[in-house]
């Protein structure tokens, strides 16, 4: 492939990737400004609303005003300023996955490292231009900020599928300085805490299908009750359908303990349900409004650390092939392994979370969804204890009296 087609290739990867997020907006507000609003509004202020949303998807914060006449509905007599920084991460979700097929696709191409930053370049370039055109007076972003966000959620994607770690070839020297120990647990704590991850959210996804299921009948009231006709239902049904995955997080969240809020002074968490008044989408008909499951379900998450520790921990030292409970080592590696893999999981969380919790507009709703940090930290702790009791399970066992046990070689396998 030439240089000019190695380029051209870069720049329509990267422009598929960003226009079809923001088209994802802009059809059903397209559609709604024609057939509902008669094309009144200005065609520039619909890309922007499009591209505002887009931006919010990817957890960068919108600094809102509202003029002096609407701001009297809130009770305020001059402009009305807030923050809007609650994220539908579904637009997230939705790059980071393009992100994944460009990777595949650079992957393929015989100078990867190079097609692959050509790549991100483009997707940098594209992403500035739709975010600066996204400002206006009615609605703020800082575009430089949000631009390294979305590269990073992109690159994400890629990084998953094209692997480039591969093309880095560390230095003998360098790798003799890294501890065994360390050498040995680190992938093995990675792995531990994406599949407790994993298993956590896909238990928290079947938790949010079962409650769609069950208050079907509310959210079908909620629906009439919003009277957006057939496109305005459209884009209510997509914004929601974009809102999913942040809602998979409240439900993570509820799971591990601390539970979620719809606003300042409301909390749904397994210990307490306090509900007040909530707007009138949909989505939201799906929360029960008593709590029927009891505490008991922050045991959760410790029992899938568990079991995960049961399976891939990587105690074993080296050639040895069996738990030295006769010395303090294991014991530190065991102890180590566990709460690297919490770590890993908080942080994990962390950056995964990020516009699951924040400020949905004025008045008390500056504060809803979850607050990351307690979340984080609750669930490093909780697949810490998991992960150091699964370990110990897994391999603490007698030592064998010589080379002939048979148990030799074979004592931490299982």
């Amino acid at each position: 492939m030439t240089r000019q087609l190695v380029v051209l290739f870069a720049a329509l990867e990267a422009l598929f990737g960003v226009a079809l997020g923001i088209g994802i907006v802009l059809v059903p507000f397209a559609l709604v400004w024609g057939i509902n609003g008669g094309f009144q509004a200005n065609p520039l202020d619909v890309w922007r609303w499009a591209v505002d949303v887009w931006a919010l998807g990817h957890a960068i914060p919108l600094t809102v005003t509202i003029p002096e006449n609407t701001a009297v509905l809130f009770g305020e007599q001059a402009d009305l300023t807030f923050i809007v920084s609650l994220a539908p991460l579904g637009f997230a979700l939705f790059s980071a996955l393009l992100g994944y097929r460009a990777g595949r696709r650079v992957a393929a191409e015989p100078d990867s490292l190079r097609v692959g930053f050509i790549v991100l370049g483009f997707v940098a370039i594209f992403t500035a231009l739709a975010l600066m055109s996204g400002n206006s007076e009615a609605v703020a972003l800082d575009a430089v900020a949000g631009t390294l966000r979305v590269v990073a959620i992109f690159a994400a994607g890629m990084a998953l599928s094209w692997k480039p770690w591969q093309f880095v070839v560390l230095d003998d020297r360098l790798g003799a300085r890294i501890p065994a120990d360390v050498r040995e647990l680190f992938p093995s704590v990675v792995r531990s805490a994406a599949m407790v991850l994993l298993a956590l959210t896909t238990m928290a996804s079947a938790l949010v299908l079962f409650l769609l299921v069950q208050g079907f009948a509310t959210e079908i009231a909620l629906y009439e009750a919003v009277h957006g006709e057939i496109f305005g239902g459209l884009v209510l049904t997509v914004g929601q359908i974009m809102v999913v995955p942040t809602v998979v997080l409240w439900a993570v969240a509820w799971i591990v303990g601390p539970g979620f809020s719809l606003g300042v002074g409301t909390l749904v968490s397994p210990a307490s349900v306090t509900m007040g008044a909530i707007p009138s989408i949909p989505l939201l008909g799906s929360i029960p409004w008593e709590n029927s499951w009891g505490t008991s379900v922050v045991v959760v998450t410790p029992l899938i650390a568990f079991l995960v520790a049961l399976r891939v921990s990587p105690i074993l030292i080296e050639t040895r092939g069996f738990f030295d409970s006769t010395g303090v080592r294991d014991y530190v590696r065991l102890v180590v392994f566990g709460l690297a893999t919490g770590i890993a999981a908080a942080l994990l969380v962390l950056v995964i979370a990020q516009g699951a919790g924040g400020a949905a507009g004025p008045g008390r709703f500056v504060s809803v969804g979850i607050d990351v940090a307690v979340v984080a930290t609750t669930l490093g702790l909780q697949v810490a204890v998991g992960t150091i009791l699964g370990s110990a399970v897994r391999v603490i066992r007698p030592v064998p009296r010589s080379e002939n046990d048979p148990r030799f070689g074979t004592m931490g396998s299982r």
